[in-house]
């Protein structure tokens, strides 16, 4: 009986791991229009929604998830009026108000223009006297947020920006690669198709995290169970 009693605890162990919470509170997230990572117009709000609430429920928070202007995200979630982000790069000045995950997937970020229409980008060093459409309240790796010899133009979305660069209001577009490819796809009759723009070599990569507010006294405890769960879907996929 003893031995038997020992196997289901080590079984318990292993199903809910130290420091999970038998009642966690719904943690309310937030992400911005950004698909098809999260987005309200496709489905499951975005394939990063479905992993991060998947990985969540596994650590058991239930999740409701809202989706606003990535400026409006970032500030709910440090004045603690959402407890947490999904899909999110990190920097110095954020983990400063959001405690962070383990990165669970990465952004391939590459210039594209219009072929025919602009000199073709192959590198950031190709920029000096351009105009580059880049995202509002994003944050991109030191080395060309500190670059000068160019203009960025932050605009309104992803959308828009492509509009303009068919217009020849900017030079290029800085973009993730499947965020591009899915607003083309999926504006045939506004943008045409992918023959018609030219993609530079990979920009930069970036990492994307999951991040709960600092406000919550619980928010290492929340990232530690996810990073649990993370951790074993590695494990699983090797």
């Amino acid at each position: 009986m003893v031995h038997l009693k020992k196997i289901f605890l080590a079984l318990l162990l292993y199903l809910f791991p130290l420091g999970f919470a038998l009642c966690n509170p719904t943690l309310k997230l937030v992400a911005n229009e950004w698909p098809p990572y999260t987005s309200d117009h496709v489905s499951g709000k975005g394939t990063e929604v479905e992993h991060v609430r998947r990985m969540l429920s596994k650590a058991g928070y239930d999740t409701t998830i809202e989706i606003v202007p990535w400026a409006r995200a970032l500030q709910l979630v440090y004045a603690g009026q959402a407890d947490g982000i999904i899909a999110i790069w990190s920097t110095d000045e954020r983990r400063q108000k959001i405690a962070f995950s383990e990165a669970y997937s990465a952004n391939t970020l590459r210039l594209y223009s219009v072929k025919g229409k602009s000199r073709k980008i192959l590198s950031i060093k190709d920029l000096a006297g351009q105009i580059i459409a880049v995202g509002r309240a994003y944050e991109y790796s030191d080395e060309f947020l500190k670059m000068n010899n160019f203009r960025k133009e932050a605009g309104v979305g992803t959308l828009h920006d492509i509009q303009k660069l068919i217009k020849g209001r900017v030079d290029a577009v800085l973009e993730d690669e499947q965020i591009f490819r899915y607003y083309v796809e999926n504006n045939f009759s506004l943008l045409g198709n992918m023959d018609e723009f030219d993609a530079s070599p990979a920009i930069m990569v970036l990492p994307l995290y999951f991040g709960i507010t600092r406000k919550r006294p619980d928010a290492q405890r929340i990232i530690e169970n996810f990073n649990q769960i993370l951790a074993r879907e590695k494990m699983l996929v090797k």
